[in-house]
């Protein structure tokens, strides 16, 4: 079943059209790549989701519901969870104010409690670094924080944008194997990747996308199978 429904989407900075006649869906429970080049529309397709930037036309569903309408915080309210690119951690706060932060939300602070909880037994080292400064992380624990944060809206949708960028290859495999994780235990997960062939390793279906238009879309396995693909976005 349909989680998230994107039809027929175009958006636009300014007179620049970024977004073209974009479909997709994404299923409960799956994990969905979007990959491209630099430029092409993926982390447009975020901010239209997630009301960050209105799109032009067309419409986007979430459990059956219009987001159209719907301001960011609504959208958050709905079951939408987003760590953008670059982390956008708050620098000045620390690791637990901004966890907090992911739940503003949230009426419960019982419920909110155990979701800290919860983050904190999925990433133990921001444990470590409850009180620290978040601009004083590492890039890999900033991201851990990032994710940890979107995660505290108990999101049923995790849209996560370049969370490998600027790692190490050990810390890559690792949040790789926390996005599994979180996937597993029942969030359905919408990813934008540089590391294309780590993504759709990772994913059940994925979408090329290209100057703002959709240019492809299958299975993660038969994409990584193209030569089209392969050629132009995992090295070979």
């Amino acid at each position: 079943m349909a989680l998230l429904e994107l039809h027929n989407v175009d958006a636009f900075y300014g007179r620049i059209r970024a977004l073209r006649d974009v479909s997709l869906h994404v299923n409960e429970g799956e994990i969905v790549a979007l990959i491209g080049a630099n430029g092409a529309g993926k982390t447009t397709t975020l901010r239209a989701i997630s009301g960050l930037l209105q799109p032009g036309s067309g419409s986007i569903r979430f459990a059956g519901e219009d987001l159209r309408r719907c301001t960011p915080d609504a959208i958050v309210r709905r079951g939408i969870g987003h760590a953008p690119e670059g982390r956008r951690v708050f620098a000045r706060m620390s690791v637990r104010e901004n966890l907090e932060l992911g739940a503003y939300t949230r009426r419960s602070k019982a419920d909110s409690a155990r979701d800290m909880a919860g983050v904190l037994e999925t990433f133990p080292r921001l444990r470590e670094r409850l009180g620290q400064k978040a601009g004083t992380l590492s890039g890999g624990e900033q991201q851990m924080l990032a994710i940890g944060r979107a995660l505290m809206s108990r999101p049923r949708l995790l849209m996560l944008d370049e969370p490998s960028l600027g790692l190490s290859p050990i810390l890559v495999q690792t949040i790789f194997g926390i996005i599994g994780e979180i996937n597993a235990a029942g969030t359905t997960v919408l990813l934008i990747e540089q590391n294309a062939r780590q993504a759709l390793a990772l994913a059940t279906r994925g979408y090329v996308l290209e100057v703002g238009r959709v240019a492809q879309e299958d299975t993660a396995s038969r994409l990584l199978a193209s030569e089209t693909v392969r050629a132009a976005y995992l090295g070979a």
